[in-house]
């Protein structure tokens, strides 16, 4: 009875043995399936994916296998020299040559595998060639990823777009081309390998918002990073476009430029302006590939991954609209292809810039007050103002060199009325010189207080005068302690002649005393 057991287990043993030495000496095997999907996240700059395939699986089990898919054919079969791998083989045996080629490419990441992928991106782009995407996905709203999903199984190249591209034959650059197997219903995620040039636009306490009154200057500051330009050796192209609103005069003057804080030469880089445009091409004049356009490659060389840092202001003019989103962009445009002159251009990155006022109304308590005269102060300083074009009884902050209609006292109208506009948030006060005939001033400044909140990102989300609204600021004058009488001349007429009469006849009575003295 022992005896037969032992043969049982031994048997079992055996049996059990071969399956785990067949598990660990067969090559793998998937089943076949459509529902693969593929993820890559990059950065801003990182528009969109495009996939295509280039083996795919057939068969299940142990008799699974990659099949070259035939638009392939040509890839393998041209020359090198012509773009190519240059394989010898035909018909079926053109797939498994195929295969064994890519297997023999090396490790995943390996060099070889790397320029094979930039190859076959190559190839696929160029529009001489019929190989026809299997698949396309821009990056998801909100996110810095692009998914392409219902992938049958097989072997995927995947090409990243940058911003800026208009369709797949755009140029890219080639190491971001990617190689993935996809073999079952586990989304295959991946992170792109180069970071696409990006910026990022703060103003004044590095913020992604402000308020000002008009004449203010605004301090703004650029930030991205010297890209690895090791694959250019053509030229490359890297510039900062930055677009301000109308309400801003850009002071060209104040263009301040860093890279790993140390100042960059004027001579190294070059600002235009077209309109509200603002452009910083860095590098000089180029030639060949770069002819007309800044050649940055000098510059940058040596550098990748140190620090770029534009500073500038901007100064905040009479266009600017009292609580209307000012909206400043910034992108970065780069050389995307070292064999071209191509370029990508990254995310944009904004900042939002505010400007407030309030209503002055001056009233006996019921209606409105002309002739009463105010000065508008910031602490101890009393605010230049110059009547806005076009708006009645309407002023602002004069800017800087305006000197023509500008005053520091204002008048009431007829209604009682001054509009204040052009205003960053703060405190002012408003110090009445000068009361209307017949009433008293009012001695104590008035205290007017604007102030915002913000949404996360940087627009606004509401803002207060004197936290009322934007309600007027009124300000009450009483009337004065002489009242009007009904014409009581005669009555002070008989008091003086009274008075007289009383005083001769006390001046009668000493004089009187004197003589009988």
């Amino acid at each position: 009875m022992l005896q037969s057991i032992g043969k049982k287990l031994m048997v079992a043993l055996a049996t059990i043995a071969m399956v785990v030495g067949s598990l660990l000496t067969a090559t793998p095997a998937f089943a076949a399936g459509t529902n693969g999907s593929i993820a890559v996240t990059g950065n801003d700059g990182f528009q969109g994916i495009v996939v295509y395939q280039m083996f795919n699986e057939e068969g299940e089990g142990e008799t699974a296998k990659y099949v070259l898919n035939e638009a392939w054919n040509s890839f393998f079969t041209t020359d090198a020299g012509q773009g190519g791998i240059g394989l010898k083989a035909t018909g079926d045996d053109l797939s498994d040559a195929a295969y064994t080629y890519v297997k023999g490419l090396g490790a995943e990441d390996a060099q070889a595998v790397s320029d094979f992928a930039k190859k076959a991106a190559a190839w696929a782009t160029d529009p001489s060639h019929v190989i026809t995407e299997t698949k396309s996905a821009e990056v998801a709203v909100g996110t810095k990823t692009a998914t392409v999903s219902a992938l049958a199984y097989g072997y995927y190249l995947v090409v990243p777009n940058p911003k800026g591209s208009t369709d797949q034959t755009d140029p890219f650059r080639g190491t971001d081309a990617m190689l993935v197997n996809v073999n079952n219903s586990t989304t295959v995620a991946m992170n792109l390998k180069t970071v696409y040039p990006t910026v990022d636009k703060k103003v004044e306490n590095n913020e992604n918002h402000a308020s000002a009154s008009v004449g203010d200057k605004l301090n703004f500051t650029l930030t991205s990073t010297v890209p690895d330009i090791s694959e250019y050796t053509k030229g490359y192209q890297f510039s900062f476009v930055d677009t301000l609103s109308e309400g801003l005069t850009f002071n060209e003057d104040s263009v301040a430029v860093k890279i790993n804080g140390t100042p960059v030469n004027s001579t190294d880089y070059h600002v235009s302006t077209d309109g509200q445009t603002i452009t910083i091409n860095f590098g000089v004049a180029g030639s060949g590939l770069l002819d007309g356009k800044y050649d940055a490659t000098s510059l940058f060389t040596g550098k990748a991954g140190q620090a770029i840092t534009v500073t500038y202001t901007a100064t905040l003019n009479e266009n600017a609209v009292v609580a209307t989103d000012e909206l400043n962009t910034v992108k970065v445009v780069y050389s995307n292809n070292p064999d071209t002159n191509g370029t990508g251009e990254s995310g944009e990155s904004k900042t939002h810039q505010y400007t407030f006022g309030f209503d002055l109304n001056k009233t006996d308590g019921t209606n409105g007050l002309a002739g009463a005269q105010f000065q508008l102060k910031k602490g101890d300083d009393v605010i230049r103002l110059i009547p806005v074009a076009d708006q009645e009884n309407t002023y602002r902050p004069a800017k800087d060199g305006e000197s023509e209609g500008v005053v520091e006292t204002v008048t009431t109208p007829d209604d009682g009325v001054i509009h204040f506009t052009g205003l960053a948030e703060g405190t002012y006060q408003l110090v009445e010189t000068e009361a209307p005939e017949g009433y008293n001033k009012v001695t104590d400044p008035i205290e007017v207080k604007i102030e915002a909140s913000y949404e996360e990102d940087g627009t606004l989300e509401s803002w207060t005068v004197n936290k009322n609204g934007q309600n007027a600021i009124e300000v009450v004058n009483h009337a004065g302690t002489i009242l009007p009488g009904t014409g009581g001349i005669g009555t002070v007429v008989f008091t003086v002649a009274g008075a007289a009469i009383v005083i001769a006849g006390a001046a009668w009575y000493i004089g009187r005393r004197k003589q009988q003295n």
